[in-house]
């Protein structure tokens, strides 16, 4: 009887161990957190994208549609790992494509490191820019320009996609090639934004990002404003990026985009 209970105690003890040991170190085998990689900012330009909760296949846990935008994490020679919007918030997930056909980069993938407010443009150059958002430490941001210690980015929001202006230093970038990002829009100071007037006729809607996919950020109408940069032109979408004075403020600013 004595050695009974002994065995049955020994058993107990080991598995009380197994259940310490998995509490503390979690299955390793299992992708704790992917290293980013040569990402950033893609659009949904063919069709439909299927979502996959694994490397290898496995479930369908959502879709990003055409036109849309989402996030390049990191990629591999059978997969590409990405970061989208979803109305629940932001989602990762696998795409089972071939990732040379996504092409080179110039931009890149960011995570947050400290939450920080977002704006509609670089403040501190003459100009006030009301606060756009937030992003929040850990999530993931694709990086589409830097400039003076100023990062402007597309991130996810439950009311979809949306851009701004984050200090730079507040984001852990992988691959960053500073000499390969794109201008930021309004690369200038407050005196150079005369030279950009332009008039608008008619009631527009300002969208975060350069279709109509992306969150609305606002309204002109029959009124002055600021073009910067050439039109984006996205499948069928072409549009402007502007900035405009907030009626009702101290001549506070926001920017996006307007679809011509």
């Amino acid at each position: 009887m004595n050695k009974t209970l002994s065995i049955s105690k020994r058993i107990s003890i080991m598995a009380l161990a197994l259940v310490i040991l998995l509490t503390i170190f979690p299955n390793i085998n299992a992708r704790a957190e992917v290293e980013m990689g040569c990402g950033g900012l893609e659009f949904a330009e063919w069709g439909d994208i299927i979502i996959y909760d694994a490397e290898s296949g496995g479930n369908v846990i959502g879709k990003i549609y055409q036109y849309e935008s989402f996030t390049v994490i990191t990629r591999d020679v059978t997969y590409i790992y990405v970061d989208y919007s979803t109305s629940k918030g932001a989602k990762q997930g696998y795409i089972h494509i071939d990732p040379e056909e996504w092409g080179g980069r110039s931009d890149a993938v960011a995570k947050v490191k400290t939450t920080s407010n977002v704006y509609y443009g670089r403040n501190g150059y003459g100009a006030k820019y009301q606060k756009a958002g937030a992003v929040y430490a850990g999530e993931y941001v694709a990086v589409i320009a830097v400039s003076d210690n100023w990062a402007y980015v597309e991130y996810n929001t439950t009311g979809g996609r949306k851009r701004g202006y984050v200090p730079f230093y507040n984001l852990q970038v992988s691959l960053i090639h500073p000499d390969e990002y794109k201008s930021i829009y309004n690369d200038y100071d407050e005196s150079y934004r005369p030279f950009h007037e332009t008039y608008f006729f008619g009631d527009k809607t300002v969208y975060s990002g350069p279709t109509d996919l992306y969150a609305p950020v606002g309204s002109i109408s029959d009124e002055f404003v600021f073009e910067y940069g050439d039109p984006v032109c996205i499948g069928p979408y072409k549009a402007q990026y502007i900035e405009y004075y907030v009626d009702g403020t101290d001549h506070e600013l926001k920017s996006g985009f307007v679809l011509l």
